[in-house]
């Protein structure tokens, strides 16, 4: 089948299965953007990008979260720096550029969400000079949690229906579940979400050793919350805009020394 050709069916095809889009999608899974960037599914398949020697390709990670290290296989004769865009800078970069033709090396990124894994050449002529990456299973689960959501508001729906109210009762506070999560995944919660006055953050067991939840201020230190465990969420008090999870693990049961883990509203 001649390219051009493929490419519209795909089109065709990806805009039927994600409505509102206008990206086309190949068997691999990696999406080609209107404006040229190839986005590769993170955990799913290794990116590569190929790019013309003295010319400045531009890799595009995620939104919300903070390069740690830049590690690159040949330091020599490849140009690799870091950079954020958007408001407030919240969206991070690495931009390299080979200095011969024909070399071949890697690349890794750790980030406080993600560690990236990419495979670099140069060449004569490269493909497209912009990368980034989706997310399928981050995805799936904001599915999952809208659906959770949906069937939580449809049980309180239901008790009321059958509850005998003498008095108008009052509105239902809104829960709000624009949260994002980083750090030790052994002490972040499966779902944080507030109803305007608390902070919830549920878990689908709790941890053998509970983490305490501090609120993160704007210069970076923590304070202490009021907080309870009610079954398996903790309840935090008020409303800050960041929690810190804190386990002094050292002399608990698995001796991992202090472990953290952030909640930051988005």
């Amino acid at each position: 089948m001649p390219p051009l050709l493929r490419g519209t069916l795909l089109a065709a095809v990806f805009a039927i299965a994600v409505p509102g889009t206008a990206r086309a999608v190949d068997p691999y899974g990696s999406l080609v953007l209107p404006n040229g960037t190839v986005k590769f599914p993170y955990g799913y398949s290794n990116a590569h990008l190929t790019c013309r020697p003295l010319l400045v390709c531009d890799i595009t990670l995620g939104d919300q979260e903070a390069i740690l290290n830049v590690a690159v296989g040949d330091s020599v004769r490849w140009i690799v720096a870091s950079a954020n865009s958007g408001p407030g800078g919240t969206t991070p970069h690495v931009f390299v550029k080979p200095t011969e033709l024909n070399l071949t090396t890697n690349l890794v990124v750790t980030t406080t969400r993600h560690t990236y894994y990419i495979d670099l050449t140069s060449a004569k002529t490269s493909g497209p000079s912009r990368i980034g990456f989706y997310y399928p299973d981050e995805e799936r689960e904001a599915r999952r949690n809208a659906l959770l959501v949906a069937r939580i508001a449809a049980a309180q729906a239901a008790a009321q229906a059958v509850r005998p109210v003498p008095t108008p009762s009052p509105i239902p506070p809104r829960l709000e579940f624009r949260y994002k999560m980083y750090g030790d995944p052994s002490i972040l919660p499966h779902l944080v979400y507030n109803d305007g006055a608390h902070i919830y953050l549920q878990y689908e067991k709790l941890p053998p050793d509970l983490p305490i939840p501090y609120a993160a201020s704007s210069g970076g230190s923590e304070q202490i919350v009021n907080y309870r465990v009610a079954g398996t969420t903790i309840v935090v008090d008020g409303l800050p805009a960041g929690i810190d999870l804190i386990l002094n693990a050292g002399v608990g049961k698995h001796g991992k020394g202090e472990l953290h883990g952030y909640v930051r509203r988005v």
